[in-house]
């Protein structure tokens, strides 16, 4: 995180160059550490926004009409939600004002951020050292890495979501064209509370919403309770088709027909699985096998 600080601040006319400083004027500068520095001035009051370009956070500076700082604070690159202590200033710059935006949090950015780096390992998805800003095409075909988090009534939770285009599979416009992974940690101890690894295809909105992470743990939750039961063993939907698959595979080597054969290779995922009794609706063993 970019730390920003209690100490007083002057908007730096001399960076506009000659200007006619009646009127509202912007400038695009690019620092020394590689950051993109925008300045806009106005009689009223101006601004800088620091543009981290691998980072995860900018920082927006407020000035009063007297180039004294006003206000300034961090915020993500991906929500431009606010973190860490913004400050308020008065005329003179003294500090009249404190919002700690990290109270209530118990964990860090940094501290998630370690977690979805030794995630990302796990898991083949790359690891991102910061939030990129690109075109909504540009992320399609890159790895992402995206955190974020959110106060709800229950607990605070931290949402880490990874995408990794499967860039043979893109021009064949299947289901198998990205992998993803969403996972879900309480932040009042640290824990994962969902955590899936699945196919999705490359050509929807990345990442999704909180409530279309709410609607992922739902049905990932859902594909895990036992869907069938076979020779006495339990399977998930999930697992029932990987199964089906297998079997139909097998019937083909035994009928030559190898060349129809679909991999059944399935992404890691922590989800835990469930357990039921049989039902009425399960399906009986055949004693000629799967596919006879």
């Amino acid at each position: 995180m970019i730390a920003v600080n209690d100490k007083i601040e002057y908007f730096d006319i001399r960076k506009l160059g000659d200007v006619d400083l009646s009127k509202s004027i912007s400038k695009t500068i690019t620092n020394n550490n590689g950051h993109i520095e925008i300045y806009g001035y106005s009689p009223e009051g101006s601004i800088v926004w620091i543009n981290t370009i691998n980072g995860w956070f900018n920082v927006t500076k407020n000035f009063h009409p007297n180039n004294v700082i006003a206000n300034k604070y961090c915020y993500d690159k991906y929500l431009n939600k606010k973190y860490g202590v913004e400050y308020f200033f008065d005329n003179n710059g003294k500090v009249v004002k404190t919002i700690d935006h990290e109270n209530g949090f118990k964990h860090t950015f940094e501290a998630i951020l370690n977690k979805a780096i030794l995630l990302a390992k796990e898991n083949k998805f790359k690891s991102e050292i910061g939030f990129q800003d690109k075109s909504q095409d540009e992320n399609l075909y890159t790895d992402k890495t995206f955190i974020w988090r959110e106060k709800t009534d229950k607990s605070n939770i931290w949402y880490l979501y990874f995408y990794k285009p499967l860039l043979e599979n893109i021009d064949l416009n299947i289901n198998e064209s990205s992998l993803r992974m969403c996972v879900i940690i309480d932040d009042s101890d640290g824990n994962e509370t969902f955590n899936t690894v699945y196919y999705d295809r490359y050509d929807i909105s990345i990442p999704p919403s909180n409530n279309s992470i709410r609607e992922i743990r739902k049905t990932k939750m859902s594909e895990n309770k036992s869907y069938r039961t076979y020779e006495g063993k339990n399977y998930t939907h999930a697992e029932w088709k990987i199964f089906e698959q297998e079997q139909y595979n097998e019937h083909l080597r035994k009928t030559s027909r190898a060349d129809l054969i679909k991999s059944t290779e399935t992404p890691k995922t922590d989800a835990k699985k469930s357990s039921f009794l049989a039902d009425e609706n399960d399906v009986k063993p055949k004693k000629k096998g799967f596919w006879g």
